[in-house]
């Protein structure tokens, strides 16, 4: 257990340094500078509305996407907040409403589902069904599986998690974070993490905010534990108990709060949860900095000059890329879901650009030698 008597933390982004022994290789000021500064993005975003460019000189930040240090922040926790948490404190159904916002964490889905006063299944999946001819049902943000399902996605979340659990309501132990993430994971569909999602969501309302284990415990996953082991000098993939992170977590809860504090006042309300959140983005930021791995998702200006490259043909173009692409060639505003599979299984019968590419020159270069051996497409996740 690593124990934290005195710290001090110097602005220049040299090492954190402590009255106890921190190893050299420990990346704390990592953490904190990330957390800091990916805070000053959001108010000069939005308090101070300045251009994306004027954002952050961070280079890793300017060009890839990163979530906010507190998650009451983001676009989909705002919506969820103003118009079903606050709105419905108290209501005996809002744990369940939590977890129907959490799988389908979109807006555009909830209005059409409305607060579950009641609960009408074939309603719901009709009226879901019909946006789903024409947008997204389903946040791409947090993976639903379909459990090896052939069942439409809507029809088993709507019919196999959501309306058992409507008639066997769960029932929040007030007093834990970490019992009530237990009992919300007894029920089919709601995983580990989706389960984290609704307790973090129940702590800012009647159900959970007593609770006295909000600075104690956190659930941390694969992407915090790695953030841990970076933080802490470790290997990245070194195992750890869920004991052994929360110590930790609370080390460094102790540890950001002293040191950003004077930075913004939310700082001045870090808890567990914002500990895990920024330890999983940490891990993210330094896999860009440390191992030179690009990462997933661009993000402002970076993501403008991708699509202007795709655009002039000087990037292998995605999956996506060549959907949208087809789509935009058709001409037509609306499409069916058998005609959008119907496009990406085209797609994939022509193979990968990069590979019809690379067929085309080494013929060119070699007109008798044999085609290339298959390259598998590179797929993108695309709500079915």
């Amino acid at each position: 257990m690593i124990i934290v008597r005195k710290n001090r933390f110097v602005e220049n982004g040299n090492p954190l340094t402590t009255e106890t022994a921190v190893k050299p290789e420990d990346k704390i000021h990592e953490m904190i500078y990330w957390m800091k500064e990916r805070q000053r993005m959001y108010r000069r975003r939005f308090d101070e509305k300045l251009p994306p460019e004027q954002w952050t000189e961070d280079p890793i930040l300017k060009m890839y996407r990163f979530c906010n240090v507190f998650r009451e922040l983001d676009k989909v926790t705002i919506w969820i907040r103003e118009n079903w948490r606050e709105k419905f404190d108290g209501h005996p159904h809002l744990p369940f409403a939590m977890c129907i916002a959490r799988l389908f964490n979109e807006p555009t889905s909830l209005e059409a589902i409305g607060f579950p006063e009641v609960w009408d299944p074939e309603g719901v999946k009709e009226r879901l069904h019909k946006i789903h001819d024409t947008d997204k049902v389903f946040n791409p943000a947090y993976m639903i599986s379909n459990v090896g399902e052939h069942k439409n996605k809507i029809d088993l979340v709507v019919e196999d998690y959501l309306t058992p659990m409507f008639d066997n309501l769960p029932m929040i132990d007030s007093r834990s974070l970490k019992n009530s993430h237990q009992i919300l994971r007894g029920y089919d569909g709601i995983g580990d993490f989706i389960a984290y999602e609704v307790v973090t969501d129940l702590r800012h309302t009647s159900f959970l905010r007593n609770a006295k284990d909000i600075m104690t415990w956190a659930n941390p996953g694969p992407g915090a534990k790695r953030g841990l082991n970076r933080v802490f000098g470790r290997e990245v993939g070194e195992s750890l108990t869920s004991f052994q992170a929360n110590e930790e977590m609370q080390n460094l809860l102790r540890i950001c709060k002293e040191a950003l504090y004077h930075e913004d006042p939310m700082f001045a309300d870090l808890e567990m949860r914002d500990i895990e959140h920024s330890l999983c983005e940490t891990d993210k930021y330094l896999r860009a900095k440390v191992d030179g791995r690009p990462l997933k998702q661009l993000y402002g200006i970076a993501q403008s000059a991708r699509r202007r490259t795709v655009a002039n043909g000087s990037r292998y173009p995605t999956m996506l890329d060549q959907v949208k692409s087809k789509l935009i060639d058709s001409g037509k505003d609306v499409f069916t879901k058998e005609e959008l599979f119907t496009i990406i299984q085209e797609i994939k019968d022509l193979g990968s650009y990069r590979r019809q590419l690379a067929e085309a020159k080494a013929k060119a270069a070699n007109p008798s030698a044999e085609p290339l051996p298959e390259i598998p497409i590179e797929d993108e996740v695309i709500d079915g």
